[in-house]
């Protein structure tokens, strides 16, 4: 009696299991919370579905040894982890900015040369525009790039790569609309043509798509940075 009991609730659990997981499938298509990169979808979706539910406890254990890392000054390993938990969790907009700032600033700060820094920096803002693949409508990563192209790159903080970022910033006005969310992601521009305030210019367009974007606590804060660019 007690072993078909048993497998009365297990076939329940199952039922139920199984129906959890077809909703959570369609909320990630609905959510365009799928993957697209056609060079790692299969790999990565196949071990990814193999985790089933342990993938958000994962995430949740490396999130926490990357706050460690970062406590402990090491850069380096904490990229290859943010690396992963981008991987595991692309919906997860703090790691984009963790790891952005991580590379931007940490990792910039820690170069020698004017050309090493500014790989770091323009690597930020590559994972920024990354975690907009999956996060468009979601205010933080779009003033998230608004601050790095107004804090990082602005002439206090640029130091030493200032030549480099007149030489290697686009132009906005030369980069059409649609691509202005991948601008170091996909380098579909010609580099030279940027303004002494190019910088400005950009952080201002992100400011303003953040104040279009949802889930803002503070929109006053994007409307006064946009308001200091211009």
């Amino acid at each position: 009696m007690r072993i078909k009991h048993g497998l009365l609730v297990m076939i329940v659990a199952l039922s139920l299991s199984l129906c959890a997981q077809r909703y959570v499938e369609q909320r990630r298509v609905e959510q365009n919370l799928i993957m697209t990169d056609p060079e790692n979808k299969a790999t990565l979706e196949s071990g990814f579905l193999a985790l089933g539910g342990f993938r958000g406890l994962l995430v949740d254990i490396l999130w926490l040894r990357a706050i460690r890392l970062q406590d402990s000054s090491r850069y380096y390993e904490l990229k290859l982890l943010c690396d992963l938990i981008q991987r595991l969790q692309p919906s997860f907009v703090q790691t984009h900015a963790f790891l952005a700032f991580n590379q931007s600033y940490n990792l910039a700060f820690r170069s020698s040369s004017p050309e090493d820094k500014w790989y770091w920096i323009t690597s930020g803002l590559a994972t920024l525009e990354k975690g907009l693949e999956r996060n468009r409508h979601h205010y933080s990563l779009w003033f998230e790039l608004g601050m790095q192209y107004a804090d990082r790159l602005s002439d206090i903080k640029i130091d030493s790569c200032r030549t480099l970022r007149q030489n290697e910033l686009p132009n906005i006005d030369e980069i059409p609309e649609a691509e202005r969310a991948s601008v170091f992601l996909k380098r579909n521009w010609t580099p030279g043509h940027a303004r002494e305030n190019e910088h400005a210019r950009w952080a201002a367009y992100y400011f303003y798509q953040a104040m279009q974007a949802t889930g803002d606590p503070l929109p006053l804060r994007s409307e006064r940075m946009f308001g200091h660019c211009l």
